[in-house]
């Protein structure tokens, strides 16, 4: 996955021995209405501005109202933020790769990056008296998505977050 593995086997995993700039653009078959967008991020706080950007603009391109599309936004900048502060340092970690996921009835938005295990809570109990100076993130992204999933192998974290389009929603309550 992500830029590095594209360059690495389009030239065969030659060395490139001069300095690169690298734009890697992918169409992937758009499967059963399917569309697909990828976004590649430095671990650094100041480009959290620029993801909240790429998942709301994509969301409202997949179907979300503009609700929707900014609460997996949000969703998605703490969840950078979380990998950022948590995952591991920027310079030996690597990028942060997000894949967005657009279908006839859902949004779904990955991440992918290297670094320590992350394995979240079963529940979540925000301390909102005042005493607690974080913790809320995590709480955060789960209030805004409709499923979070989470999971960790050969050193790489992997994020799922889901959002159902309202269309989606009302059909399977039957309304």
């Amino acid at each position: 996955r992500g830029m590095q593995h594209v360059m690495q086997a389009y030239t065969a995993d030659g060395r490139i021995a001069d300095d690169m700039t690298m734009l890697v653009l992918q169409t992937p078959a758009e499967a059963a209405g399917a569309r697909e967008w990828r976004f590649e991020m430095p671990r650094a706080m100041t480009q959290l501005k620029a993801l909240h950007t790429f998942v709301e603009a994509h969301g409202r391109d997949g179907g979300l109202d503009e609700v929707q599309a900014s609460a997996l936004a949000l969703a998605a900048v703490e969840l950078a933020s979380n990998a950022v502060r948590h995952g591991g340092h920027a310079e030996d970690g690597g990028p942060l790769e997000f894949i967005f996921r657009a279908a006839p009835d859902a949004c779904q938005l990955e991440l992918f990056y290297t670094g320590t295990p992350f394995s979240p809570p079963r529940t979540l109990a925000p301390d909102f008296s005042g005493g607690s100076e974080g913790g809320f993130g995590l709480f955060i992204i789960r209030e805004s998505c409709d499923a979070v999933r989470y999971g960790h192998a050969d050193g790489v974290n992997h994020a799922t977050l889901v959002k159902r389009l309202h269309a989606a929603l009302a059909a399977s309550a039957g309304g």
